[in-house]
């Protein structure tokens, strides 16, 4: 999830390079569609219609002082009518700073916007190469597809097998198929349903399903889920979705360590792996990490949430169970009522764990602005237990529990259905606020770690 800076930044860069696209370009050759004197592509060859796709190099000329420059390629669109297409690239930066990435629109009579989409929200690490890809169907009335690469501030992206080509439709999936799922979920399901004006969505919405693209379907449940105002709820097509199971299979490990002085140290990232044997890796290593590390740990465990931007909150749980023990840690309450207690080790299935009862032992719990939804969760898990404390900067407030829709196609709707409670059958809407409210980094971690020595160290740490 990006926050408002982010977001605003990348509107600020579409606006700038649609003024651009309206005036230049030939059809069939690259341009500089953004960025002036500051930017310049090179060495472009190829076109991405044919099969070894086009390359290009997008530079920066030292250091520049507009915000982004970017290349540009325009072709007639009536091959594409009626289909949907597919942009990829593979894409190298160097000494870059900002961010880099791919971006294809699709447009009508007088230049007017009917698809757009950037792969700018998928970082690419500097010095590596990685392929980005991005998908769009061609819809009645398109005349001209406009694609290239982007880059903000200083470096360069390099771009090679860059190619445009049509794609097949996942079975089943149609922009009425879409939303028949989709509206009545979040209509009877999300905790804010009631900002939505439904007679008015209705009226106005279902006239144009006839005729809408199944990508259209998304463009306009992303609409109203931002009447929502819940800041959680959101909804991915079948590209996006089956890229986010493709990352979430290589998400880091839980990293557990000895810090000295008699502290441990728990690092939990985010975790979303639908795989069982992922997932039962993910908590082993936090099982094992903490067993190794306890007879270390004298003073106490600094657990660093900081990183943690969620996805499935079980699986943490279940790892944190030797801190966590068999206590109720808290609820979820949406508009049926509240449900069962969360307890460690709920909804996991793997082998009984052979690490120590810690449930006493001291935990200091560092956590951010880009502490998230699961990571918010198990923040509030660990609200309420003894000898707990938590120190660093407000998290990033999307303290509600989302339930998940598949969509026809293969696309997911996400929707904020429940509060999250603690324990103590607390609501915590919106940012959690640490006990000791601590912005640089580095201190929250020396105030955290003097917190945890001064309640006296034991040779008996947990028990």
């Amino acid at each position: 999830m990006g926050g408002a800076r982010r977001i605003a930044a990348g509107v600020g860069i579409v606006a700038w390079m649609w003024a651009a696209w309206a005036v230049a370009g030939d059809a069939a050759t690259w341009w500089l569609a953004a960025g002036g004197a500051d930017y310049a592509v090179e060495q472009a060859r190829g076109d991405p219609r044919d099969a070894d796709g086009a390359a290009l190099t997008l530079r920066a000329a030292g250091v520049p002082a507009a915000r982004f420059g970017s290349s540009g390629f325009r072709l007639p669109a009536d091959a594409f009518v009626g289909r949907r297409v597919r942009l990829s690239a593979d894409l190298l930066t160097t000494q870059a700073q900002g961010r880099a990435g791919v971006w294809l629109r699709v447009d009508g009579d007088g230049g007017k916007r009917l698809g757009f989409a950037n792969s700018l929200e998928q970082p690419l690490p500097t010095g590596q190469a990685a392929e980005r890809e991005l998908t769009l169907d061609v819809v009645e009335g398109a005349r001209t597809i406009l694609l290239g690469t982007l880059l903000e501030g200083q470096g360069e992206v390099q771009a090679t097998s860059l190619r445009l080509r049509p794609v097949q439709r996942p079975p089943g999936e149609s922009a009425q198929a879409i939303l028949d799922v989709a509206l009545p979920a979040i209509r009877d399901h999300a905790l804010h349903a009631s900002r939505i004006d439904w007679e008015r969505t209705e009226r106005e919405l279902r006239p144009r399903i006839a005729t809408m693209a199944p990508l259209q379907a998304y463009a306009e449940l992303r609409t109203l889920l931002r009447q929502l105002g819940d800041g959680h709820s959101f909804v991915l097509d079948p590209w996006q979705s089956r890229q986010r199971r493709e990352r979430a299979r290589s998400a880091p490990l839980p990293q557990v360590k000895a810090d000295g002085d008699g502290i441990g140290r728990i690092v939990v990232p985010g975790f979303g792996s639908p795989d069982d044997a992922v997932e039962q890796a993910f908590v082993r290593a936090l099982h094992e990490g903490i067993g190794k590390v306890a007879p270390l740990a004298q003073c106490g465990w600094v657990l660093d949430l900081r990183g943690n931007r969620g996805g499935d909150m079980w699986p943490m749980l279940a790892g944190l169970r030797p801190l966590l023990g068999d206590a109720d840690l808290g609820f979820f309450e949406g508009r049926t009522g509240r449900s069962p207690p969360w307890r460690a080790g709920a909804n996991v299935a793997m082998a009984t764990s052979t690490s120590p009862d810690l449930t006493r032992a001291p935990v200091a719990v560092l956590y951010g602005p880009h502490t998230s939804s699961s990571g918010e969760i198990v923040a509030i898990a660990f609200r309420g237990r003894e000898r707990t404390r938590s120190f660093g900067q407000p998290t990033s407030g999307q303290t509600t529990g989302n339930r998940s829709f598949e969509l026809p196609g293969g696309g997911l709707l996400a929707v904020a259905a429940t509060h999250d409670l603690d324990r103590g059958g607390r609501v915590h809407d919106g940012r959690l606020q640490p006990d000791v409210v601590i912005d640089d980094a580095a201190q929250a971690e020396r105030v955290a770690m003097d917190w945890l020595v001064g309640l006296g160290c034991a040779a008996d740490s947990g028990n």
